[in-house]
């Protein structure tokens, strides 16, 4: 489906401006979080710096948010092009960010009039707390400038199909995956030029609203759902017949980070839980069980909704009806 807004006519003067302030936003909040460490003489210019901050990421992150969307760029693409090292360097911010926001409420002064200009250490704290908000902000405000210059300048395709062949060829375990074998009239070539137009919307269709992206000839397809959200699952297929009726045969999977993601949710958190208990937190062990419950369990619950709306959308366009499911 095209977009309404296509991100490659936007003057690259505006994505590289708007990468510059976020840089300059990022390195400002870094300085500043990196300084509350510092002598608390510092206190009352380092908070006001820090709010200063805090309160400019979020033109910044509503416009980056409202470019994502009005381009339908997949934010699964768009951070997934993004260099291994930059990921993990982000995911240990994010944890130091995570952790230091417990730390530092502990630390903070229980009352307005400690936390005044009277107590610069209490300002230290507050200026901390909120650089580490920013930090994140406007980190993924710089990825997400970043990736939309480089859609907009032609050196990423946003139309590329999923691919994961080892996980095609050792096929996960059921629920996690589905293998359907699709029966309809139509040609490999119908079912394939069908398959590349907008699909029809479903009545109850909220999530594949947007259509499905990815790789179609007549030989087969590689497709997940389109729009901005981060499609979870994804599915490759091949035709196969050589007339009519043809048959597809389609394997739905759940994408190879999501299942790092549920498990390592499934190890951080209670290791999380425990380390904030030490350190003064007292979670009750019922907040770890809802988290894991709902977090993961609904997650993957939303992902299981994806599946069947993917797979859905491919019957619709092709007229086609499920012969065999494994």
């Amino acid at each position: 489906m095209q977009s309404r807004f296509d991100i490659r006519r936007f003057p690259r003067v505006a994505t590289l401006g708007y990468a510059t302030l976020a840089s300059l936003g990022l390195v400002g909040a870094a300085t500043v979080n990196a300084a509350s460490y510092g002598p608390a003489v510092w206190g009352q210019i380092l908070t006001n710096a820090a709010l200063a901050l805090f309160l400019a990421v979020f033109p910044l992150f509503f416009l980056a948010m409202g470019a994502v969307n009005l381009s339908r760029a997949p934010i699964g693409v768009l951070f997934g092009d993004i260099p291994w090292p930059v990921k993990i360097l982000g995911a240990l911010v994010f944890a130091y960010v995570f952790l230091n926001f417990f730390l530092t409420l502990h630390m903070l002064p229980a009352t307005p009039q400690q936390q005044s200009s009277s107590n610069p250490q209490g300002l230290m704290y507050v200026a901390r707390l909120f650089s580490g908000h920013a930090i994140v902000f406007f980190g993924a405000c710089a990825a997400i400038a970043y990736e939309l210059e480089r859609v907009r300048s032609g050196r990423l395709n946003l139309n590329v199909g999923p691919r994961d062949e080892a996980m095609e060829r050792h096929v996960l375990p059921l629920l996690l995956s589905r293998t359907v074998t699709l029966q309809t009239m139509l040609s490999a070539a119908e079912c394939a030029k069908r398959l590349q137009q907008p699909i029809p919307r479903g009545f109850f269709s909220y999530l594949g609203r947007y259509g499905v992206r990815g790789e179609v000839n007549s030989a087969g397809f590689r497709l997940e759902l389109g729009g901005p959200q981060a499609s979870m699952v994804y599915a490759v297929g091949r035709f196969e017949g050589g007339g009519r009726p043809t048959f597809i045969h389609v394997l739905l999977t759940f994408k190879r980070w999501v299942v790092i993601s549920f498990g390592a949710a499934i190890l951080v958190y209670p290791v999380f839980w425990l380390v904030l208990n030490r350190l003064g937190f007292p979670f009750a062990p019922e907040l770890l069980v809802f988290v894991l419950v709902f977090g993961v369990g609904g997650n993957f619950l939303f992902g299981l909704g994806q599946m069947t709306s993917l797979l859905n959308q491919i019957k619709r366009a092709t007229d086609s009806q499920a012969v065999s499911v494994g």
